[in-house]
């Protein structure tokens, strides 16, 4: 059995080896000022019958439909980096995590809407799958970068070492021209790979 670490005694620690600084700027946006709402994880893991008839207000509808027909799929990724990111430990203390706004789910789901047509983007249920998948496809990616923070985190408890904060400033966020950070593309991997097998939803609750 997988013993899970205490995230606050993970803090304690890196803070004891003077890790953790809250006036560094990472690559993505701080944790917000106000205190988010908890996601209701079991809510997204229910058998798929059960999501093919949510409760989606005509608001959500109309923005859905909306935004399926916006023409500008270049612009998704800078767009849902601004609205889904990961805070980590390390610049973030208590606050670390996975922020996803409402806003980046209904136009993710937006986006997949637009390969729909008019009558499919209409349908609550298939509404509801597409807001559900644009949930997973922002967890999954953001999880990703959680999973290379903690890498760091057992490096650096074992050898007593600094690793995060220097990768993130001479590897994560050193220009290589247009190319995305090798870590965003392996995460954009992770996430189309995680979304296919569908597996990893059920390891959270």
């Amino acid at each position: 059995m997988t013993a899970v670490a205490d995230m606050g005694e993970v803090l304690e620690s890196l803070q004891k080896l003077d890790l953790v600084d809250h006036d560094a700027a990472g690559a993505w946006p701080p944790p917000p000022e106000t205190d988010p709402e908890r996601v209701t994880w079991s809510k997204f893991t229910r058998d798929r019958s059960n999501r093919r008839n949510p409760e989606l207000s005509p608001d959500v509808l109309a923005e859905l439909e909306s935004m399926a027909r916006v023409d500008d799929e270049g612009r998704t990724p800078e767009l849902l980096d601004r609205l889904a990111w990961y805070a980590p430990i390390h610049f973030s203390a208590e606050r670390w995590g996975i922020y996803i706004t409402e806003d980046a789910v209904i136009k993710l789901a937006g986006r997949i809407c637009g390969h729909l047509s008019d009558r499919q983007v209409t349908d609550p249920g298939i509404a509801g799958e597409a807001l559900w998948s644009a949930l997973w496809t922002l967890y999954f990616h953001e999880a990703f970068h959680h999973c290379t923070e903690s890498f760091a985190i057992r490096l650096e408890l074992i050898e007593k070492v600094e690793h995060y904060r220097t990768y993130h400033r001479e590897v994560y966020r050193q220009p290589s021209g247009e190319d995305e950070p090798l870590e965003e593309a392996l995460a954009c991997a992770d996430m189309v790979r995680r979304q296919t097998m569908e597996r990893g939803m059920r390891l959270i609750s």
